[in-house]
C-alpha cells in the first residue's frame, strides 16, 4: 500500500514540473502488465444539503415566525396631549427576510434563507411558490402598516425600493486667486 502511495505521490510531482503528461497516466491506466491501475476520479454532485425537505415546512416555520413577532412586541415610550402624558404603546415589528432568517437562526434551524430565495443550480424550484408567497405576505403586510402608520412610512419604502431617488446637484464657482469669488453673471 505504501508502495502505490509513493508512486501516485511520484507521479503528480513529475506532472507539475512537466517530466511527464497526462497522457502518461492514460498509458498505466490501459497498460495491463503494470500493477497500478489508476480509475479516473468520479465527480458527484455535491451541495449544501435541504434545511426544510418540503415548502410546506418552509411555510410552518414562517407561521411561527408571524406568531413571534406577535407573541413579542415592542414597547414604545410616547407622550400624549397638551400635558406630554407618558404614555406606553404596544407595537409590533414589520416581518423582513432578515427577520425571518434571525428567527430561524434563534431556533437553531438555519442562518440564511439565500439558496432557497435565489434558487441556486435549480435545486429550489419546488421552493419558488412558497418563497413568493412569503415575499408578497411581507410586502402587503410592510405597506399597510406604513399606510396606516403603524411604522415609519420612508424607512418602509426605503427598504421596499419605492422610494424615488433624490437628485442632488452641485454649482461650482470658481474664486480668483485674491481668495474672493467671481461676480454672478
Amino acid at each position: 500500500m505504501a508502495l502505490f502511495t509513493f508512486v501516485y505521490i511520484m507521479e503528480d510531482l513529475l506532472r507539475e514540473i512537466g517530466l511527464i503528461g497526462d497522457n502518461h497516466a492514460e498509458r498505466m491506466v490501459k497498460d495491463k502488465k503494470n500493477i497500478i491501475h489508476r480509475k479516473p476520479a468520479v465527480k458527484i454532485k455535491q451541495g449544501a444539503p435541504r434545511i426544510f425537505e418540503t415548502p410546506e415546512e418552509l411555510h410552518g416555520w414562517y407561521v411561527k415566525y408571524i406568531q413571534d413577532i406577535k407573541d413579542n412586541p415592542v414597547e414604545v415610550k410616547e407622550f400624549v396631549g397638551k400635558d406630554a402624558k407618558e404614555v406606553y404603546k404596544t407595537h409590533y415589528r414589520p416581518p423582513s427576510w432578515k427577520g425571518f432568517e434571525a428567527f430561524l437562526f434563534r431556533s437553531g434551524v438555519c442562518y440564511s434563507l439565500d439558496r432557497y430565495r435565489r434558487n441556486v443550480d435549480g435545486s429550489y424550484e419546488d421552493f419558488i411558490g412558497i418563497i413568493h408567497a412569503i415575499g408578497a405576505d411581507m410586502f402587503d403586510t410592510k405597506y399597510s402598516g406604513a399606510a396606516l402608520n403603524l411604522w415609519n412610512h420612508n424607512i418602509i419604502a426605503k427598504e421596499m425600493h419605492l422610494a424615488e431617488p433624490i437628485e442632488i446637484k452641485a454649482f461650482e464657482r470658481p474664486i480668483l486667486e485674491n481668495g474672493k469669488d467671481l461676480p454672478p453673471d
